[in-house]
C-alpha cells in the first residue's frame, strides 16, 4: 500500500473531490476469521457531512476449506449506501475471480428501497424477467448467477439464474446452455424457464423452452425448438409451439391444452375503503402547510404544541390535505388482498374557493387487478389524486421589485447602564449600500441569493413539461373522443376502461401512449 500511495491519494481526490463546507470521515478495517484465514471482509464506512449520505464498501472473501488448494473461492465486491436527501436505500454486490473447483463463478445483487419522490422496492439476484420493463435504469446490465461447467469456450456449458422480487411481482428463471464447434460446424442447444409468481390467490406463468441445432455459424442445417407457456393450477393450460428446421424445410405444430377443474370462488373479505378514507381526512396529521416549490425557510420557527383539531399554516405555506388509503377519482375493484364494498370512486371537492390537487405515491395492483403481462410492464408506484391543495400555483407571489436608497435609525446602547442613545437617521445610497451588502457576511452565506443563483456565463435554462398519457385511436394515433391527457398511466388506462364500457364498438380500437409518443402533421 505504502508503494501505492501517491495512486491511492489520486483516486481519493477523484472520488473524493475537495469541496468547501464538506467533511468526509471514513473508517475502514479489516475482519479474517480462521488460522489460516479462510474468511475476511474489507470494509469501509464512508460518512459525508454535513450531507445526510452513509455510504459502505467493501470486499468479501471466502476461500475453503484451505487457501493453498482451494474448493471454493468466493470473492464479492459490494457497495451500499443511505441517500437521506433522495429518500433512498442501496445496495450492490458482484463476483470476481470466483469459481467451484475449476468452474468459474459469476453474477450481480442489487437491492433498491426507495421513499422518497420515486417510492421504489426492488431486490434481485441475478437480474430480472425478460418482460419486466421496469427495471431501474443503472440495473439494465446485470449479470445472471452463473456456473461455467466446462472451461474454455469450446465446448462450453453454462448454468444461469435469477430471482426478483419487486412490489408487484415475484420473478425467478434459469437457463442451461450447450455450446460445441469442430470441422466448421457447432451444435448449440438450451433448455430454461422463466417464472412469475402471485401468492394471493396462489397463481403463476412460466415461459419454458428449448432447442437443439447443428448450425454452419449461426444459420440453422438441422434443429428442433419447442416453446411453452404454462399456468395453473386450477386449471392447468399449456400453450404453446414446437417446430424442426431440416435445410430449406421447417414444420412447426401448435398446443393449447387445459386440463383439471377451475378454482373455486375463495371467499374474500370486503372492507368500507370509504369509511377508511373519511378518518383518514379527519386525521389532523394528514392536514399540513407545505411550502411553494421557490420557497425557502431560512429560520427556525419555535416549535409549538397546537390544540387538538388546530393545524398551524406557515405564512408562506399552501394549506393541503392528503391521504394515502386510496386513490381519488380513481375507480378501485380490490383494496390490497380484500375486496371493497360500496362505493369504488372517491371524490373530495371544496366550494370554498380555488383548489389544487394534491398527489401521493400509490401502488397501483393494490386497487387494479392486473394481468400477469401488466404487472411486468406496468409501473408499480404512480402519482395519483389523494387530496386537495388550498391554492394554485407552486411558487410564492411576489410584487414588483422597487429600487430606493436606505434610511435607518442609529441608536446606542450603553453597557452598564443599558440605555439606549438614538443618534437619528442615517441615509445610505442604494450605489454605497450594494457595495456594503456585496462583501457583508449574508451575501457570503451559501443561502444567500448570490450564492445560489446561476452563473452569467451558464447556458439557457431548460425546461421539461411533465409527462401525460393519452388515450388514442390504434389507426392513426389521433385522441379518443373525450379523452384528454392525464398525469399517469394508470389514469389513461382506466379512462380507456370507461370509453370502451360506454362504447363497447371502441373494443381493440384504442390505446395508451405517452405524450413524447405521439407526433403532429409536419413535425
Amino acid at each position: 500500500m505504502v508503494g501505492n500511495i501517491t495512486r491511492i491519494i489520486s483516486d481519493l481526490q477523484s472520488f473524493f473531490p475537495i469541496a468547501q463546507g464538506h467533511f468526509v470521515v471514513a473508517p475502514m478495517g479489516k475482519i479474517g476469521w480462521g488460522t489460516p484465514t479462510l474468511i475476511s471482509l474489507e470494509l469501509g464506512i464512508i460518512l459525508d457531512i454535513p450531507a445526510p449520505q452513509l455510504s459502505i464498501i467493501g470486499v468479501l472473501r471466502c476461500i475453503l476449506p484451505e487457501q493453498d488448494a482451494p474448493v471454493l473461492r468466493l470473492q464479492v465486491n459490494f457497495a451500499g449506501g443511505i441517500d437521506f436527501d433522495q429518500g433512498l436505500i442501496w445496495f450492490d454486490a458482484s463476483l470476481f475471480d470466483s469459481n467451484l473447483l475449476a468452474f468459474t463463478l459469476t453474477g450481480d445483487m442489487a437491492l433498491r428501497i426507495g421513499w422518497g419522490d420515486q417510492p421504489l422496492f426492488v431486490i434481485s439476484v441475478g437480474g430480472f424477467h425478460p418482460k419486466f420493463k421496469e427495471v431501474p435504469p443503472d440495473l439494465t446490465g446485470m449479470k445472471r448467477l452463473g456456473i461455467a461447467l466446462l472451461s474454455g469456450d469450446n465446448p462450453r456449458l453454462m448454468a444461469q439464474a435469477y430471482f426478483a422480487v419487486t412490489s408487484n411481482t415475484v420473478q425467478s428463471g434459469a437457463k442451461v446452455e450447450l455450446y460445441a464447434e469442430a470441422c466448421g460446424f457447432n451444435i448449440y442447444g438450451y433448455l430454461g424457464y422463466d417464472l412469475l409468481v402471485q401468492f394471493s390467490p396462489f397463481h403463476f406463468v412460466a415461459d419454458i423452452y428449448a432447442g437443439l441445432a447443428l448450425r454452419d455459424g449461426d444459420d440453422v442445417l438441422m434443429g428442433i425448438d419447442v416453446h411453452c407457456e404454462l399456468s395453473g393450477p386450477q386449471p392447468w393450460n399449456a400453450n404453446g409451439d414446437a417446430s424442426i428446421d431440416i435445410l430449406f424445410f421447417s414444420v412447426s405444430i401448435g398446443f393449447n391444452v387445459t386440463w383439471g377443474e377451475d378454482a373455486p370462488a375463495l371467499p374474500q373479505d370486503t372492507v368500507d375503503v370509504l369509511a377508511l378514507v373519511v378518518a383518514a381526512v379527519t386525521d389532523d396529521r394528514n392536514w399540513r402547510a407545505i411550502l411553494p416549490a421557490d420557497g425557502t425557510q431560512t429560520v427556525t420557527l419555535r416549535a409549538t404544541d397546537p390544540a387538538p383539531g388546530t393545524v398551524l399554516l406557515h405564512p408562506f405555506g399552501v394549506l393541503t390535505v392528503s391521504q394515502k388509503v386510496a386513490p381519488l377519482d380513481y375507480a378501485i375493484d380490490r383494496f390490497g388482498n380484500q375486496r371493497p364494498s360500496g362505493d369504488t370512486t372517491f371524490s373530495m371537492s371544496w366550494a370554498g374557493g380555488a383548489t389544487d390537487e394534491a398527489r401521493e405515491e400509490f401502488a397501483v395492483a393494490s386497487f387494479t387487478t392486473l394481468s400477469d403481462d401488466q404487472k411486468l410492464s406496468r409501473p408499480s408506484f404512480e402519482q395519483l389524486k389523494s387530496g386537495l391543495r388550498f391554492g394554485t400555483g407552486q411558487g410564492t407571489l411576489a410584487g414588483t421589485g422597487i429600487d430606493k436608497d436606505v434610511s435607518y435609525e442609529r441608536s446606542y446602547v450603553h453597557r452598564s447602564r443599558g440605555t439606549v442613545i438614538r443618534a437619528g437617521l442615517v441615509s445610505v445610497l442604494k450605489s454605497f449600500f450594494d457595495l456594503l451588502v456585496g462583501t457583508g457576511a449574508v451575501t457570503q452565506s451559501p443561502l444567500s441569493v448570490a450564492r445560489r443563483g446561476p452563473g452569467r456565463n451558464g447556458p439557457a435554462p431548460v425546461s421539461v413539461d411533465e409527462g401525460t398519457y393519452h388515450v388514442v385511436s390504434v389507426a392513426d394515433l389521433t385522441p379518443a373522443a373525450g379523452a384528454a391527457g392525464v398525469r399517469t398511466a394508470a389514469e389513461a388506462y382506466a379512462l380507456q376502461e370507461k370509453l370502451v364500457r360506454d362504447n363497447p364498438a371502441l373494443a381493440g380500437s384504442l390505446q395508451v401512449v405517452a405524450a413524447h409518443e405521439l407526433f403532429t402533421a409536419g413535425a
